[in-house]
Order: structure tokens, then sequence, then C-alpha cells
């Protein structure tokens, strides 16, 4: 009896060293390891490292020093662990039924770009089934989480469907539904390294996703209950979102992108019951203005770089600025240059620097740096005229202002001689604090002209009467000639 449990115990002893030795021998598993993860990434996989096995619960083969290249891209992991069942121990790689996987210190490049993983977890793994996904990392400086459940749908082309997935950043946290499948796309041309969109990696995915965005900051504004629909098939690319709670009022923002050829670009912007004052702070471009802003359009552009965007820049929106208060303190002193040789300058002077208006609306154009704005605030009209750099904020435009008398809205207190005078003027500078002084030369040209039109002798009949009242006699002749110069009433000869 005591030879048998002697025997027993020598035979469990030998079985425990070969599994022992089996088990530390797991080196033996890197070629077949390789060829596996090579085939289920479909690139190669080289493992620089050890292969070895953590054996206490769950059970995993891990691999250290992974490296792989795929066309641009170029991948790193310093480990990788694969939890499998203890049968697995025995068996080929080909053969295993992987249930999780855990990646740390994971690095992607393509190009300049740089995205890196701390860790990388995927537990509960089985096809067609949800899988629990974790991941926190950070793409080309910006910080970055990953949470929440996807699977593999039968398909012949790589498909995942996720639900309640929570993507995190510094400026926006967004819980996402969707689905998103390699394009099978292949020969996608290389995007530029200055290109604002990787047309190459979007065109190989077609998705469709839906995302509650509980807050977003942007420009150093948070927002708050966002809605983000999104697509991508075939090269048409469409976002739509909507912001609930925008400077009081609400707003949307459709985009469409095709990514076929060169570029191109469709912006559609509505907002609704807006707060101007703070907007325009947001924008940059600070005015003192009081009302409720509604305004819509279509942008349009075409081009991957800002460069080729601003150049090619379609732009047609209109706005209505309500009943309010707004700043017309630049206009004041434009007309107050016209009229400071006249007694009414003083009138001028006394306009108030805030503007009570009951009527605001307008329409701002753009053709490439070429910009055009069209206003009406009561009685005034502006118009606008020139070029205008988005990115640098420079402007250099020719306006004009001019003065009616419709009963229906506050009138101008001017001189009864500007009105319906266009009063040029330049400006230059930037459209958040532009410089601008009376064209002294086209205001000259812009009289000749009136006093030469039809109503011309309308005109003329009130400078004349003006004449009479304000002139000294002595002078009196020397005006009348000068009134017939610019009516055209004298011949070449006296001129």
């Amino acid at each position: 009896m005591g030879k048998l449990l002697s025997a027993i115990f020598l035979l469990l002893l030998a079985a425990a060293a070969a599994f022992w030795w089996w088990v530390q021998d797991a080196n033996r598993l890197k070629p077949h390891l390789e060829q596996y993860l090579s085939d289920t990434l479909e690139m190669p996989v080289r493992i620089g490292g050890d292969v070895s096995w953590q054996l206490w619960p769950p059970l995993y083969v891990t691999a250290s020093d992974l490296s792989a290249t795929d066309e641009d891209s170029r991948y790193k992991v310093r480990e990788l662990q694969l939890a499998v069942s203890f049968a697995d121990l025995f068996g080929n790689p080909d053969d295993w039924r992987v249930d999780s996987l855990i990646m740390s210190d994971a690095e992607h490049r393509e190009n300049e770009d740089i995205t890196t993983f701390e860790t990388v977890e995927l537990r509960d793994y089985a096809p067609e089934s949800w899988a629990t996904l974790r991941a926190n990392g950070e793409s080309n400086g910006m910080a970055f989480s990953l949470d929440g459940d996807v699977r593999q749908l039968p398909a012949e082309l790589l498909t995942l469907e996720f639900r309640d997935l929570t993507v995190r950043t510094s400026e926006l946290g967004a819980v996402c539904q969707g689905q998103a499948a390699d394009s099978g796309a292949t020969d996608l041309p290389e995007a530029a390294a200055d290109a604002l969109l990787p047309t190459d990696t979007l065109l190989g995915w077609h998705w469709t996703a839906s995302c509650r965005i509980p807050e977003m900051t942007i420009n150093g504004k948070a927002f708050t209950n966002l809605r983000l629909d999104t697509s991508h098939q075939a090269g048409d690319m469409r976002n739509d979102l909507a912001v609930p709670e925008f400077f009081d009022g609400t707003a949307t923002f459709a985009l469409h992108t095709n990514l076929n050829g060169p570029v191109t670009w469709k912006l559609k912007p509505h907002l609704e019951g807006v707060a101007p004052e703070p907007l325009m702070t947001w924008l940059g471009r600070p005015v003192r203005w009081q009302g409720t802003l509604r305004a819509q359009g279509t942008i349009d552009a075409s081009g991957n770089t800002s460069a080729a965007i601003i150049d090619s820049l379609r732009m047609d929106l209109g706005f209505d600025g309500g009943e309010g208060q707004i700043d017309i303190s630049e206009i004041k002193r434009q007309v107050a240059a016209l009229a400071q040789y006249s007694k009414e300058a003083s009138s001028v002077d006394k306009w108030p620097d805030t503007w009570n208006y009951t009527y605001l609306v307008g329409a701002w154009r753009a053709n490439g740096r070429a910009h055009r704005l069209d206003l009406a605030l009561d009685n005034l009209t502006v118009m606008a005229d020139g070029t205008y750099d988005l990115v640098s904020d420079a402007l250099d435009m020719k306006a004009s202002l001019t003065f009616g008398e419709d009963p229906a809205y506050s009138r101008f207190d001017v001189n009864p001689l500007l009105v319906g005078l266009p009063i040029p003027a330049q400006c230059r500078g930037s459209l958040a604090q532009p410089t601008c002084r009376l064209d002294d030369a086209q205001a000259l040209k812009n009289v000749s002209r009136a006093l030469t039109s039809g109503e011309g002798s309308a005109l003329k009949s009130k400078l004349s009467e003006k004449i009479d009242e304000e002139v000294p006699e002595q002078y009196r002749d020397a005006a009348r000639t000068l009134l017939d110069i610019l009516s055209g009433a004298l011949d070449d000869k006296d001129r």
C-alpha cells in the first residue's frame, strides 16, 4: 500500500512538474499567437517581448512589446492580456475562445497624428453579443475616455453596434447610440498634412449615430442639453446639431459635407430668439445691442484647408433684430463730421449713443473675401461693400449711410438736405474695432449726382434757400456759382 501511494505521489509530482514546465514555456506559443493576432486584425503583428501565463483567475495569456503596421498606420502595445479558458492552456491560439482583452500603453501613429491609450478593456466578448468597452487616452494633446457597450454584427465587413457609449473629453461629454461599419473602400487618396478632415480615414467607414450631449464648451462658453445626429455613407457626411439653450434662444446647425473629390461644405444655421449682445461678445465682435435676434441662411465652401475654404466662401445670411436698442455712436460720429460746418451739427450731437429702434433687418453676403452688408435701422439704411478676412479680422470696406423719412419709423434729426443723400465713409481695421472716416471726395460727387438727377431742382432749391439763410451776403454769389458748377449749369469754359 505504501509503495502504491508513493508511486501515485511521484506520478502527480511528475505531472505537476510537466505542467509547470509547459506553462513556463509559453514563448513556444509566440509564432502561433503572432499568426492569430495577424489574422484577427488583418495586419502583420510582431511580438518583441515574452509570452507568459497568468494562472490565477481569470486565466490570462500575456504578451509584451507588440507592434503592427497597416499602410500609413503604426501600432505599439506594451502589454496585451487575453482571457482564455483552462483548456486553452494546451491548445493552439486558433482554437482559443477569448472572453476579454486588456491593452496597456498602446500607441497609434498615422502621419503626424498620435493617439495613445493608457488602457483598453473589452470584457465579456462573444460574436453577436454585447461586450463592455472601456478606454482612456489622449489624441493630439486632447484627453478622452470611452465607456459603453459594443457588439459585432454578422456581416461580410466589420460592423459594430454601440449603445450608451459615453465619450468624454475636456470640452464635452456625449452619450451615443449607433452603428459603424468598414466601408470596404480601397486605394483611398491620402489626405494632405494640413487637411482639416482626414478624408482617407473617414471614407474607410460608414456610420450613423445619435448623441445626447449634456454639456459642451465652445470658445469658453458652456452649452447644455445639445443633440447631435451624424451619418456618413459613401462620402456623403451629415451632421445636425440642435442647441436648445443658445443665448436665451435656440439654434440649429445643419452641416452637409461631401468627401468625394474636392471636399464641399454647406452649412445652414438657424437662430431664433437669441440675445445679440452676449452672442456678439462670444464671437469676439462686442457691440451694445439689446434685442431679439433671428437669423438664417446658407454658407457654402469647398476645399479641405482653412485658406481654401475662405477663398471659396459663398455666404447669404439674413437677420432680424426685432425691437430693441443698439449702439449708434460710430454712425453718429460720421454724420457729425459731415454736419460740422452747419448749425445742424448741434442736433446730431444730441443724438443718443444708444438708439431705441422698432425696425432692424439686414443681410450679410460674401463671395470669397469680398463681403457686402445691407442694414436698415428705422429710417437709416447702411450699405457696406469691400473685403474682409475672417482669419485676421481685417476689413477694408466702403460704406454709405442714407437717411429716410418714413413716418412708420423713428426719424433721425438731420438736416433735410441730407435726407435721401448717401453719406460715404471708408472703414478699415477690424470688425470688432473698425476705423471709419468720411469720404469727402465721394460726398461731393454724391451731391453733384443728386443735383443733376431728376430730383436735382428740388435739392437745388433747398440749397439756394440755405445760402440765403446762412451764407454771409458778400459770399452768396460765390456760393451760388459753386452750386451751379455742381449742378452742371455752367459750361466747360466757365468751369
